[in-house]
């Protein structure tokens, strides 16, 4: 049967042909629009890692316009993010698991409209610097849907033949909000002709106090379009899968659940060592080559084309996933064999064991990157067929969270001045980190139990879960108990 959430009202026309009839067709409904829901958190996710790489790549400006600034504080703004996720990540998730997504969602858009409105109030050096880590204390709060929701709202609004590319679409965003960020902040942070920053502090703070504006605009943009229309679900699902029942029991529960789950240690060591790493290698791209004499508009650039290439691979990736069902560990295990050998080329240039060139530099980073955050989305819709019944939210929540203690660590080591003045130790940490998920992947074993739940509907048949629980139950007449059986699953697209 339907799970209570998804009961439709009794009211209106719904009601009306509920009480003429009994025998209602029972149907798993798309609406169009859940690709306006989809694009909606999309741009939210996007804002949200803008605003989390800020001043990475405006450095050298910044530093220039707040000369108390060093390569620890520009660390410790992209830290802070992530250490307040670390806090609020649970009740956070909590919040989404009761709720629905529209209240986790206001709240979320909320925190970043408020952060990055606190940054536009003064150029004061120490009064800018105490909104900057506030604006990134509660980024970092909004943070919390933008990396665990997606596989949680593309299991509640999407058919399973959509999943794997609906997850991947807000996870693509944000790499487009990184990669833009490369862009936008140095285009915008720039002295008339291109002047060195430090020649005019003044002037390099007003373009930085211009760029917080714009951040601001576009983070109470999507704040009010989240409280004008954001349902947390559709009136029907999906799928059979989004329309059972969640297991019995609070979140906390269920978290304590998944924590058994004896393929959820492998998973986590396959997602967050190497995402870990590659984030936290990237939120300080124009630190980690200025060796190299790589300036900061060429780090930009560098940055900007290989977040594109990765989005590139990650959507063409998820759609064949979609469309070719049941080789998703094969395909993890090729794409991070692959980023290895990315990885394994930069570091050969960082370390100059290959005469440095930028050309070389573009090729080994946008192959790299490309095919390493092609398996962030598959990671999060493998886990959640793998660990089927365990709900999306309580997935995103655990991988989320791995993935943001790994990112914080490597970034809190950049506190020890030697690490943080020769950070070639990042580049061999990512070769060596993408062969350990590989090792931890084999160690998975290869079941859709989600994907056999929702043709097992579609068929007409029950699950071994339904059958069981009928045996032990005498016949219920759905019109009394109000619910809609699931057999004869078909699908209906509605707006």
């Amino acid at each position: 049967m339907f799970h209570d959430r998804w009961k439709p009202s009794p009211s209106g026309a719904e009601g009306r042909r509920s009480a003429a009839s009994d025998q209602v067709q029972p149907t798993a409904r798309t609406y169009r629009r859940r690709w306006y829901i989809l694009l909606l958190f999309s741009a939210i996710g996007f804002v949200q890692c803008a605003v989390w790489n800020t001043f990475g790549p405006i450095t050298v400006a910044a530093q220039a316009a707040f000369p108390s600034w060093d390569n620890a504080t520009i660390s410790m703004l992209s830290n802070a993010s992530n250490i307040t996720y670390l806090v609020v990540v649970a009740p956070y998730c909590w919040l989404l698991s009761r709720y629905g997504l529209r209240p986790a969602v206001l709240l979320m858009t909320l925190c970043m409209a408020v952060g990055t409105a606190l940054r536009s109030i003064s150029s004061e050096e120490t009064a800018f610097t105490v909104a900057a880590f506030a604006c990134s204390v509660l980024n970092g709060i909004g943070g919390v849907m933008a990396m665990a929701a997606p596989v949680y709202l593309s299991s509640v609004w999407f058919p399973p033949g959509e999943r794997t590319t609906a997850t991947c679409v807000p996870a693509v965003s944000q790499e487009l909000g990184i990669a833009l960020s490369f862009v936008i902040g140095p285009l915008i942070v720039q002295l008339p002709g291109g002047a060195d920053p430090h020649s005019d502090p003044d002037a390099t703070r007003y373009y930085i106090m211009l760029l917080m504006d714009v951040e601001t605009g576009a983070a109470a943009v999507l704040f009010l379009a989240v409280l004008l229309y954001f349902p947390s679900r559709p009136p029907l699902p999906p799928s059979a899968s989004a329309a059972a029942a969640p297991p019995a029991g609070s979140f906390w529960r269920r978290l304590r659940e998944a924590a058994r789950a004896p393929d959820l240690p492998w998973l986590l060591l396959a997602y967050v060592v190497p995402g870990g790493m590659q984030v936290a290698y990237f939120a300080l791209l124009e630190i980690s080559l200025a060796p190299l004499g790589v300036t900061q508009e060429q780090a930009g650039w560098l940055g900007f084309w290989a977040n594109v290439a990765s989005c590139v691979s990650a959507l063409l990736v998820a759609r064949l996933t979609d469309l070719f069902q049941g080789h998703v560990r094969a395909t993890l295990l090729t794409l991070l064999l692959a980023g290895t050998g990315g990885y394994g080329w930069l570091l050969a240039q960082v370390a100059g064991w290959q005469t440095f060139s930028l050309p070389s530099l573009y090729g080994a980073t946008l192959l790299a990157l490309a095919f390493t955050y092609a398996t962030a989305p598959l990671v999060y819709e493998y886990a959640a067929e793998l660990l089927y019944p365990v709900t999306a939210d309580v997935i995103g929540a655990v991988l989320s969270v791995g993935l943001n203690v790994t990112v914080s660590a490597s970034l809190l080591l950049l506190l020890a001045d030697p690490l943080a003045e020769n950070t070639l130790w990042m580049n061999v940490a990512l070769v060596c980190a993408l062969p350990l998920g590989m090792a931890a992947l084999s160690r998975t074993r290869e079941v859709y139990r989600r994907t056999e739940q929702d043709r097992g509907q579609q068929d007409g048949g029950p699950t071994p879960a339904d059958a069981a629980s009928a045996a032990d139950q005498p016949p219920k007449d759905t019109a009394d108990s109000g619910g809609i059986e699931l057999r004869g699953f078909h699908h209906v697209t509605h707006i």
